[in-house]
């Protein structure tokens, strides 16, 4: 079995969103700690907000549902947790080279291959496209044991008869 998690995209911008909320007040250090209003966990491919997701989406990618909003970058950007001195560091103008994940599947030109190949695999077959969840399962049948209680399911169409 060959496969990869994820795919990848060039990054020209890092996108440091908790330096902005921290220059506007919204973190803050009180008594020797940080005390946080908002905040941004980054997920690689997110700013220049391209993209609010709603719950049912969050929900239909096997996004995280625990805060209130998410949001997507262009391509080329990226969100980190750090504070820094610049909220977006041009990686170009450093000559600094750099991918990253974290963006929709939807997007083009952002797939994995997915290649299994043994005993009791059917041969030739393209499946087309395939949910990263339903990999972890399939990957278990081929290994003779199961997952229980996973978002994915099996690729049953990998499996002759």
């Amino acid at each position: 079995m060959i496969l990869g998690d994820h795919g990848q995209k060039s990054i020209h911008k890092k996108v440091y969103l908790n330096t902005l909320f921290r220059k506007k007040g919204l973190i803050y250090e009180e008594k020797g700690q940080l005390i946080w209003r908002a905040f941004v966990q980054g997920a690689g491919g997110s700013a220049g907000i391209l993209k609010v997701y709603s719950q049912e989406e969050r929900e239909r990618y096997h996004m995280d549902t625990v805060p209130k909003y998410m949001i997507e970058a262009e391509i080329g950007y990226s969100f980190h947790d750090e504070i820094k001195k610049e909220v977006i560091r041009d990686l170009d103008a450093e000559h600094i080279a750099y991918g990253n994940h974290g963006y929709s599947p939807d997007i083009d030109e952002y797939r994995c291959n997915f290649l299994v190949s043994g005993a009791g695999i059917n041969r030739n077959l393209e499946i087309g496209d395939i949910d990263m969840v339903d990999i972890a399962p399939t990957m278990a049948r081929v290994l003779g044991f199961s997952l229980e209680e996973c978002d994915g399911k099996i690729i049953e169409e990998v499996f002759q008869g």
